[in-house]
């Protein structure tokens, strides 16, 4: 089964997102990794939890780039490939109007449906790092989004959660996992029967430990 939808102009989601995430990193138990590997599991979840809509594919493979690379996805004209020159973009202009140019890039090159998924799951500015209003973000979204958004949310969250606690060795800050935990737990219950597109018993399955 195909993990991208049809590639437009040359260029497919999974394409764009490789490009967009280039350079950015995550941090794991062992050390850094490529950042790209996160959406591609998101998109293996969801292949996995039966998903096989082409379009909510896309979405997953795109669901951080507006929220982690606005201006590098906005700086692309919505029908060329990356590698054609630029478009300027004022990092300096409101973050709002960014985000739109980068969603307008994705919807131009993969449908206003596409494009609106990754809406749905970007955290607004105002909400991040904030921890309360985050939580008023999922809630929202478990209970109005629609259920392709939901897929790609739930799958994000399982990847995000599936490796919080210390191991011998990690390299990782332990206050800041359970800092995450913290974050994450209380929407583990909010996304178990939400009503997404995903197989509806392998999602409460997934769901069902806490974090």
């Amino acid at each position: 089964m195909s993990t991208t939808a049809p590639p437009v102009g040359g260029l497919s989601p999974e394409a764009l997102a490789r490009w967009a995430h280039r350079g950015q990193h995550r941090l794991t138990a062992t050390g850094p990794r490529d950042y790209i590997e996160h959406p591609a599991r998101v998109v293996a979840l969801l292949v996995t939890g039966g998903v096989g809509d082409q379009e909510v594919l896309a979405a997953g493979w795109l669901h951080d780039v507006v929220e982690d690379q606005a201006s590098r996805v906005a700086s692309i004209s919505p029908m060329t490939p990356p590698a054609s020159p630029p478009r300027n973009v004022d990092k300096s202009a409101d973050p709002l109007v960014i985000r739109q140019t980068a969603a307008d890039v994705i919807a131009g090159l993969f449908g206003d449906r596409v494009a609106g998924m990754v809406l749905e799951v970007t955290n607004p500015l105002a909400e991040e790092g904030a921890g309360d209003a985050y939580l008023d973000h999922l809630r929202d979204l478990a209970a109005h989004g629609s259920p392709g958004a939901l897929a790609v949310k739930i799958c994000d969250h399982l990847d995000n959660t599936a490796d919080l606690t210390p191991s011998d060795k990690d390299l990782r800050d332990p206050m800041q996992l359970a800092r995450w935990r913290a974050k994450y737990a209380p929407v583990r219950p909010l996304l178990r029967t939400a009503r997404s597109l995903l197989d509806p018993a392998w999602q409460a399955q997934m769901l069902s430990p806490e974090v």
